[in-house]
């Protein structure tokens, strides 16, 4: 969940602030660390 940009990005719209268990860091600052979002392209059978 620390490292994950899905789940942290959507709660931290919801709680910001909220201290995630196990790190002691806040939402927005796993959030602010977080590796940037790849989107991948899958072929299809018609590529």
């Amino acid at each position: 969940m620390a490292s994950r940009r899905f789940v942290l990005a959507p709660l931290a719209d919801l709680r910001p602030d909220l201290v995630v268990p196990g790190t002691g860091q806040k939402v927005s600052a796993l959030l602010a660390a977080a590796p940037p979002a790849r989107v991948e392209r899958l072929s299809t059978a018609g590529d």
